[in-house]
């Protein structure tokens, strides 16, 4: 076989996957927490194949990349759509039973936790099938109770992360909570990441520990139970 035929068989074959990772591509990149540098990438690398199917073909790529990438936008956006129109709403018990049940994966994985300000958490679970949604608690519970709580029982009671991450609260600025592990064995590394998009704070009045924090900007109480 000529280098020729070889590089367009692996051309064709890039072609392949290329369509076959796409509709996943949007799916994770525009699920919340949205990241814009994830949106550039993706706009860039999309661009980027599409100009050049236009330039080296062939026709048949050309035109399945096109309905591909419409079919994806198409479906994003109505994916965003029904979740401002009919956002998830689920029990506080029924979401932490899923955190936790998720936390048992005997694997690498990693455990996203974000109150958004507009009142829902953000999830995501990579083990490494990436899950990602956003969810609105029923009941008066606290947000950052939840997240706190979800921390402290799969790091463990003292972690002080948890007064770190009160700390950033009482500064006006939220944060996402990253956990992390290399296997079900190795101990959690937890990262409080800033997201730029979802760093203002939700005012939390009810609750007599994240109150203060969310309303004034004080430095909050100890980060106990």
């Amino acid at each position: 076989m000529s280098a020729e035929a070889v590089a367009g068989a692996v051309l064709v074959g890039a072609d392949v996957v290329a369509l076959v990772v796409l509709p996943g591509a949007f799916r994770a990149v525009f699920s919340p927490p949205l990241r814009p540098v994830g949106v550039g990438v993706l706009v860039v690398v999309t661009g980027l194949w599409l100009w050049l199917a236009l330039v080296r073909g062939p026709g048949w790529f050309v035109v399945a990349f096109c309905v591909d990438l419409g079919v994806s936008v198409v479906h994003t956006v109505l994916a965003l759509l029904v979740r401002r129109v009919r956002p998830l709403v689920t029990e506080p018990l029924r979401l932490s039973h899923f955190v936790q049940e998720s936390a048992r994966f005997d694997g690498p994985q990693s455990i996203g936790l974000l109150v958004g300000h507009t009142g829902a958490v953000f999830v995501f679970v990579a083990q490494p099938r990436l899950r990602q949604f956003s969810a609105t608690l029923s009941g008066s519970v606290c947000l950052f109770c939840f997240v706190e709580d979800q921390v402290r029982r799969l790091v463990g009671e003292d972690a002080p992360v948890v007064a770190e991450y009160r700390g950033h609260l009482g500064a006006g600025g939220n944060r996402h909570v990253i956990l992390r592990r290399g296997s079900s064995d190795a101990p959690w590394q937890v990262r409080l990441a800033d997201r730029k998009a979802y760093r203002r704070v939700r005012p939390a009045p009810t609750c007599p520990v994240h109150g203060p924090l969310t309303a004034h900007g004080r430095p909050g109480p100890p980060a106990g139970p």
